[in-house]
């Protein structure tokens, strides 16, 4: 399933170019711009100058081939293959089979529009204009932004239609790219949410908002610092359960690496999900070693592509920006996000995997400062895999209950039971020391979900005469991510 997620992008400067005023890509600096769905990434791997300055782009995932099937991971970036400024301001920009937009950014409004592309069959071309030069907030600061729009007209003069028509480009004298279309696919549209929209500017890292996370600002931490984490295993009410509790002892950083020495103790239990009780593993002293990842600091939206295993092709996604239990976190988005090599369709060919083993879940979390990676993995419930981050005690903030042994323990010894049994109308459940507001989900026989409550007290009951007779398993999740299993008769 396909999940519209912001879309984080971001672009780096080169390390010199021109000073001037209303640059679209300027020195030494990371844009990042928001967009509606996931996120693509835009780095400019090196710049030439031959009078003027080329910006030469990364690429990105995008599709860009005549049936709009393939994606390719070194075809085009959101903004083309590359741009080229002169020295008067006039900004050329290269898609991705070298098609060019011109903007001339020392014009403003009133100035006599331009034609600012022509189609390769001279069937169209788009006049651009300054409609707009304004003061504006940008990220904090003042700013005087300047917005360029376009009307496609037919070789005649005459008023053509095209989809780039009324769209806007803003520029900031002071902070570059503030708005776009995207223009990788240009002059096409293929209305895909994966390669299609606007982006916004949301950050320039190092300054404000949004920000790259690396493997080292994963594993950034302090001595004393300590965090709890669970992990389960689950198939039709068995299952194994691990709680490990990891402490920061000390803590040596060297030029390319990040090296800790960690206290960790460990608890777990395999059996029945109704019945839990953990074992004490033992207390171990571990050297845990941190170095740069090429792959994971990259920008967000950068192809990665993986060997499935030695002759079973490739897999490629892109790393994104978001959030964990409401915490800065980088994450590898599942599904929909996730391509797979199909030399069936033509060589490099990449197309949009469909099953990617979750039902629900699927993404990877890495949280900044607080380590991972973090899942939740439902393959078709009651099945599921998940590890959690239960609770963190940081630089002295805490967040989360601390699992003496587990937030689960709670809940062994048949605690999830349900009243009456069976049912007919509705039950309640009978939780020992459940933690409310709690997630309920009932599932068949055949492991699909057939209904879902959200209960805020012990007293509430949970309807049951929509469903058809039968056995159905329960599940609760508790605040505090505990899980408790059950199983519930209707007549």
């Amino acid at each position: 399933m396909k999940q519209l997620l912001p879309l984080l992008l971001f672009i780096i400067c080169g390390s010199t170019t021109m000073g001037q005023d209303y640059q679209v890509l300027k020195s030494n600096e990371q844009y990042l711009h928001n967009m509606a769905v996931g996120h693509a990434g835009l780095e400019v791997k090196h710049v030439d100058f031959d009078g003027d300055s080329i910006f030469w782009l990364a690429p990105h995932w995008v599709r860009w081939d005549d049936d709009w099937e393939c994606y390719y991971p070194d075809s085009s970036s959101m903004l083309g293959r590359k741009v080229r400024i002169a020295t008067d301001g006039t900004t050329t920009l290269y898609t991705a089979n070298d098609e060019t937009i011109t903007l001339l950014t020392q014009r403003y409004p009133g100035d006599e529009p331009w034609i600012a592309y022509t189609a390769a069959d001279g069937a169209y071309y788009l006049d651009a204009f300054v409609s707009g030069a304004e003061i504006q907030d940008v990220l904090g600061q003042t700013d005087s932004v300047k917005t360029f729009n376009f009307q496609a007209f037919n070789p005649d003069g005459t008023p053509a239609t095209h989809w780039f028509e009324n769209q806007e480009i803003r520029i900031a004298k002071n902070a570059g790219l503030v708005h776009s279309p995207q223009l990788g696919t240009f002059p096409g549209y293929s209305g895909h949410p994966a390669v299609e929209g606007h982006f916004d500017l949301s950050g320039i890292e190092g300054l404000s908002g949004v920000q790259n996370i690396r493997m080292v600002d994963v594993y950034d931490f302090d001595v004393d610092d300590e965090i709890h984490i669970e992990q389960i295993s689950s198939s039709y009410g068995v299952g194994n359960v691990h709680h490990t509790i990891r402490k920061y002892l000390s803590r040596q950083d060297y030029p390319d690496s990040v090296v800790y020495e960690v206290e960790v103790k460990r608890w777990s239990y395999q059996g029945p999900m109704t019945d839990i009780d953990l074992v004490y593993q033992g207390t171990n002293i571990e050297t845990q070693a941190i170095y740069n990842n090429s792959a994971f600091d990259a920008l967000p939206g950068t192809p990665v592509v993986q060997e499935y295993e030695p002759g079973f092709g490739f897999f490629g996604g892109y790393y994104k920006i978001g959030s964990y239990q409401g915490f800065p976190a980088k994450f590898l988005p599942a599904g929909a996000f996730m391509f797979h090599e199909n030399p069936d369709v033509s060589d490099g060919c990449f197309t949009e995997m469909i099953d990617w083993g979750c039902f629900s879940g699927g993404h990877t979390y890495y949280v900044k400062g607080l380590g991972g990676p973090y899942s939740f993995c439902s393959a078709g419930a009651p099945e599921y895999t998940s590890t959690s981050l239960m609770y963190f005690n940081k630089s002295g903030v805490e967040w989360g209950s601390p699992l003496s042994t587990s937030a689960l323990e709670r809940l062994s010894a048949n605690a999830l039971k349900a009243y009456p049994n069976p049912a007919r109308q509705s039950f309640r459940l009978g939780l020992d020391d459940a933690q409310y507001p709690l997630q309920l989900e009932l599932y068949d026989l055949s492991g699909k979900r057939v209904a879902a409550h959200t209960l805020n007290t012990a007293d509430e009951e949970v309807p049951v005469q929509q469903l058809a007779k039968g056995i159905f398993m329960i599940r609760a999740i508790q605040r505090d991510g505990g899980v408790a299993f059950g199983k519930i008769v209707v007549q």
